[in-house]
C-alpha cells in the first residue's frame, strides 16, 4: 500500500456524510453536490400581481468597495472574479459588470464557484417590510457557465453589536445567466430554502436577515469563462 491512497470524506452541515471513494493523485473522482433548482413560477406569479414593492438588493451604481466584497469561494482556489460599473444600465447611473472565470478545480464534493457578499452593516435592513420578495436585473448571454445562487444570510439573535454569520438560505436559478438581454428576476421568499443552518429546522426570518450572497456556481465542473450584469429595480 502507498501514500497515493486516501478516502475523500466531505460532511455536509449537521455532520452529513455524502461521499466516500478511494482515489489516487492521478486519478481524483470526487462526486458533487447536486444545486436543487427552487425556481417557483406560481410564486413569482403572485408577487408580480400582489406586490407594491420587492427589495431591491442593490442599485450597483459604485464599486468602491463599501457596499460589497467579491471573492472566489473558500473551494476554488483557482477561479477568478472581478467587476466594474459600466454605463450599459437598466436603471440609475450604471450597472455592475461581473466577469469570471472558473477553473473546474474545486477542492471539495460542493461546486467550484464565485461571489459577492454584502452585510449591510451598522443599520439593519428589515426585510419583513417587504414581505412577498426580491428583485433584480440581469442580463446574461448564452455562452455563460453556471448557475445563480441568491444567498440570503441570517442571525439566529441578532444581539446588539454582535453579528452571527449562521444560518444560510439558498435560492437557485440555473437558466438566467444564459439568457439574452435584461431580464427582471423576481425571488418570492418561499423559494428559499435552507443551506446552512444551527438545527435543520431552521427557518427564514425576515427580520434577521443582515446580509446576502450572490454567487455563479460551477454546476457542471467545466473550465470557462463569462460576464453577468446586474442591476436594481423595484417591481
Amino acid at each position: 500500500m502507498t501514500l497515493k491512497n486516501m478516502l475523500v470524506i466531505q460532511y455536509l452541515a449537521f455532520g452529513t456524510i455524502v461521499a466516500l471513494c478511494s482515489c489516487s493523485d492521478d486519478d481524483i473522482d470526487i462526486h458533487r453536490v447536486a444545486l436543487p433548482e427552487t425556481v417557483n413560477q406560481d410564486a413569482v406569479t403572485y408577487v408580480e400581481q400582489n406586490a407594491k414593492d420587492t427589495k431591491v438588493i442593490e442599485n450597483y451604481d459604485f464599486t468602491d468597495g463599501r457596499n460589497y466584497v467579491m471573492s472566489v469561494g473558500e473551494n476554488s482556489p483557482s477561479a477568478a472574479i472581478s467587476g466594474q460599473t459600466v454605463e450599459d444600465a437598466k436603471e440609475g447611473l450604471g450597472a455592475l459588470a461581473v466577469n469570471y472565470t472558473f477553473a473546474a478545480k474545486s477542492i471539495s464534493t460542493e461546486p467550484e464557484y464565485v461571489t459577492m457578499k454584502e452585510f449591510w452593516g451598522n443599520y439593519r435592513t428589515d426585510l419583513s417590510f417587504h414581505p412577498l420578495g426580491l428583485s433584480l436585473w440581469i442580463k446574461g448571454n448564452s455562452q455563460n457557465p453556471g448557475v445563480l445562487r441568491v444567498m440570503l444570510i441570517q442571525d439566529s439573535k441578532m444581539e446588539p453589536g454582535i453579528q452571527m454569520e449562521n444560518q444560510y438560505f439558498q435560492y437557485i436559478n440555473k437558466s438566467i445567466l444564459q439568457q439574452d438581454g435584461w431580464q427582471k428576476l423576481i425571488i418570492p421568499y418561499e423559494s428559499f430554502q435552507l443551506y446552512k443552518g444551527l438545527t435543520p429546522d431552521d427557518k427564514l426570518n425576515l427580520s434577521k436577515v443582515f446580509g446576502y450572497r450572490i454567487d455563479i456556481v460551477n454546476e457542471k465542473d467545466e473550465s470557462g469563462t463569462g460576464t453577468v450584469y446586474f442591476d436594481g429595480a423595484p417591481v
